[in-house]
C-alpha cells in the first residue's frame, strides 16, 4: 500500500508546491512541532513506549529540523526549553545519526542565516563575540549534559549505554560490511549487478548501510557514477540557484530524508530517498520559473 498508492500521492504533492516558506513561518507547525518533540518525550519517559532507537529518533528527525530551524531564526527561552526536551529525548532514546544529522542541518541553516541577515558581511567585534559566546554556550551545555548523561543508566538507552562503555563512536557490524563490498569492490569489473545486489554478499541478506557502496555494487563502476555524479549536480545545482529560503528547504529534504543514506538504510529501497528528491524537484522547478 505504501508503495503503490501513499509514497505516489505524495510525489505528486510534495513536487507541485510552490510556496515552502510556511514550513518556517507556520505558527501552526511551530507549535505542532513543540507538541510532538514533547509528547514524544512523555512516551518514552512516562508511558515506556518500546518503539526502537532507530525508527524513533529517523521519524523525529524532521520535526527536530524543522524546530531547529525556527529556533535559529527567532530564538526565545520556551525554544530554550523545547530544545533540551529533543537533546534529551535524542541522546536518551535514539540513535548517533539522527543527532549528527541535526546537527549539520542545523549548523548549515545558521551560516545561511546569517548571510540572509547579512551578519557576515557587517560582522563587528560586538557581533562575532555575541556568536562565539553563543556557540561556547552550546558547547558547554552539550559537555555538562554528556558528563551528566554518562553516569546515567537507562536501560535500553543506546547512545548512554554506549558511552558508558566507552565505544561511543564504533560500529563493529558497520565496519565487517563496508569491507567485504570493498573487497568485491576490488575485482569487480565493468558488470551490472542489478539493484540491491548488495544482499547478497552481506550476512543475513541485510543492505550495506552506505549509499555510494550500494550504488557501486548494484549498477557498476560506469551506471554508478552517472547516478552518483547527477545526484551531486541536481542538489547541488538547485542549492546554488535557490533562495534563501528555498536553499533552507534543500538543506532541511537533505538532512531529514537522505544524509542518513551515508551509514544506514538502504536508498533505493527507502521512500525517504523519493521524499527528498520530490522536495528538491519542487525546488527546481520553482527556481526554473523564476528565470
Amino acid at each position: 500500500m505504501i508503495y503503490t498508492f501513499y509514497l505516489p500521492y505524495a510525489v505528486l504533492i510534495l513536487s507541485r508546491i510552490t510556496d515552502f516558506s510556511y514550513l518556517f513561518t507556520s505558527k501552526f507547525i511551530e507549535y505542532m512541532n513543540y507538541v510532538i518533540i514533547v509528547s514524544a518525550f512523555i512516551a518514552k519517559y512516562v508511558f515506556h513506549n518500546a518503539t526502537n532507537y532507530m525508527p524513533y529518533s529517523y521519524n523525529l528527525l524532521p520535526i527536530w529540523l524543522l524546530f531547529v530551524f525556527n529556533f535559529i531564526h527567532r530564538p526565545s527561552l520556551l525554544k530554550a526549553g523545547i530544545a533540551i526536551v529533543m537533546l534529551l529525548e535524542g541522546v536518551i532514546y535514539g540513535a548517533r545519526g539522527p543527532l549528527i544529522w541535526l546537527a549539520v542541518g542545523g549548523f548549515l541553516c545558521l551560516f545561511i542565516d546569517l548571510i540572509e541577515k547579512k551578519v557576515l558581511r557587517h560582522l563587528t567585534l560586538k557581533t562575532f563575540l555575541q556568536i562565539f559566546s553563543g556557540l561556547a554556550l552550546f558547547a558547554g551545555i552539550f559537555l555538562f549534559l554528556r558528563r551528566v548523561l554518562a553516569s546515567v543508566h537507562i536501560e535500553g538507552s543506546y547512545i548512554l549505554n554506549r558511552i558508558n562503555q566507552g565505544i561511543i563512536g564504533e560500529s563493529t557490524g558497520r565496519k565487517f560490511m563496508i569491507e567485504t563490498a570493498i573487497a568485491h569492490l576490488k575485482i569487480m569489473g565493468g558488470e551490472i549487478n542489478g539493484a540491491f545486489f548488495d544482499r547478497t554478499l552481506m550476512p543475513d541478506g541485510i543492505y550495506v548501510h552506505n549509499f555510494i557502496l550500494e550504488t557501486y555494487l548494484s549498477f557498476g563502476w560506469v551506471l554508478g557514477t552517472m547516478i552518483l555524479l547527477f545526484l551531486v549536480y541536481f542538489i547541488g545545482t538547485t542549492f546554488f540557484r535557490a533562495s534563501m529560503t528555498n536553499k533552507k528547504v534543500v538543506v532541511f529534504a537533505v538532512s531529514a530524508f537522505f544524509l542518513k543514506f551515508f551509514v544506514t538504510g538502504s536508498m533505493y529501497g527507502d521512500y525517504s530517498f523519493i521524499i527528498m528528491l520530490s522536495v528538491v524537484y519542487a525546488v527546481y522547478r520553482q527556481e526554473m520559473w523564476k528565470d
